[in-house]
């Protein structure tokens, strides 16, 4: 965990973060005031202000794999707060209201396609903004209000409906000019909060069972919704992100009223993502397909400060013959194994990865289990230590072990 800074201030907050590693979010502009403004970091750069649409404040939204940024900014004399879209070479711009007063983004997909509401009389809209045709209005499911909080690069975009009754707001999902109702959990509420490639959507709902609190969950289209549970001792989970790996974080509360994040993980369910040494309470906001996870952390004195959590994977089966592959290659060089015989054991290791490759699992632990067997023999006859031996066949065996049960 490394602490980003701030762009004058002393409180900082990261938003979102893409796989090229940039993070948006806001940070006071000089101590003891109230305006923050937007940010962009990223290594080598640090902090950059991304300014405003003229007004005192700007705070960001999304950010994609282009760079681009969304976020909401006041407008001179902050009048108003308008939707607006950052990149580098063009700077902030604001993508209007369609002459109803205020308009906010909540994502950005990798086209440039942005999603947001504005206000039309006494009801919220979602809107769908896109170069050269600018802001379309939403389907909606007969209530007063919509609100998308992700699209994907298919365009599939996920938020909440309210029901013509006014007791009830909807899981929903638009796509391809279809408003269809995805449900709640069994309560009367469910609220979509991201969306990843595969179609897959995460975000909170009551469970029927106990309306007052709420449930994170994951919807996909062949299990429908699924509760995941709550987090940190309270009756109450709530899943903000997911990435491409089927990846989720959370928050939740602790029993003494904190917010403590979570992530969630197939097979594993929910673990502690831990805070700051100072850390008190703390919240994930974004996860990226490196397992990149970004946030903020309330510290003992009572500031904020962004945060990036980055979660340690085990290696799959091709990166650990990968590595079993360069360690062979490393005791040639070292003088250590011949070079014949290492092209006899690397042979094995590559005929182990174009199985694993073609989806041969079974066939490339046979593969492995060669190669174990020729590196015994070499240590058998003096060709090889028994020491470099057994590390190779130590590692072997754990792939074989992944590969077979």
């Amino acid at each position: 965990m490394i602490d980003l800074g701030t762009v004058g201030g002393t409180h900082s907050w990261a938003i979102a973060i893409n796989d090229r590693g940039q993070v948006t979010g806001r940070s006071q502009v000089r101590p003891y005031a109230y305006d923050e403004h937007a940010f962009l970091w990223e290594i080598g750069t640090g902090m950059i202000d991304l300014g405003t649409l003229g007004g005192s404040e700007s705070r960001p939204i999304a950010i994609n794999e282009r760079g681009q940024v969304v976020g909401v900014s006041s407008t001179p004399g902050n009048a108003q707060t308008h939707a607006f879209l950052w990149e580098k070479g063009t700077g902030m711009i604001d993508l209007g209201t369609l002459g109803n007063g205020e308009s906010r983004p909540y994502a950005i997909n990798g086209l440039g396609q942005v999603i947001g509401t504005i206000r039309t009389g006494f009801n919220l809209r979602a809107f769908l903004w896109q170069s050269g045709t600018g802001m379309t209005i939403l389907g909606s499911l007969g209530g007063v209000f919509d609100i998308p909080s992700a699209i994907n690069d298919a365009g599939q975009i996920v938020g909440s409906s309210r029901m013509p009754d006014i007791g009830e707001t909807h899981l929903v999902l638009w796509q391809n000019g279809t408003t269809t109702d995805l449900g709640t959990l069994g309560g009367l509420t469910a609220t979509g909060k991201d969306i990843n490639e595969k179609g897959q959507i995460v975000g909170t709902s009551d469970n029927g069972a106990d309306d007052q609190w709420s449930h994170a969950f994951l919807w996909q289209s062949t299990t429908g919704m699924v509760d995941l549970g709550t987090w940190g001792g309270s009756n109450y989970g709530t899943a903000i992100a997911i990435n491409n790996q089927t990846e989720v974080v959370g928050w939740g509360y602790t029993l003494d009223g904190w917010m403590r994040g979570f992530l969630w993980q197939s097979g594993t369910g929910m673990t502690d993502l831990g805070m700051l040494a100072s850390g008190i309470s703390g919240t994930p906001s974004a996860i990226n397909d490196k397992g990149q996870i970004v946030g903020a952390n309330l510290v003992a004195s009572g500031d904020r400060r962004a945060v990036l959590w980055t979660i340690v994977r085990p290696l799959t089966p091709a990166e650990q013959i990968a590595a079993l592959t360069d360690a062979v290659n490393n005791l040639a060089a070292a003088g250590k194994l011949k070079r014949g015989n290492a092209q006899s054991v690397l042979a094995k290791l590559d005929n182990a990865a174009r199985q694993l490759t073609q989806g041969h699992e079974n066939v490339a632990a046979q593969m492995l289990g060669q190669f174990v067997q020729k590196v015994a023999e070499l240590v058998a006859g003096g060709a090889l230590s028994n020491s470099d031996g057994q590390a190779l066949i130590d590692a072997a065996r754990k792939v074989i072990d992944q590969l077979t049960t």
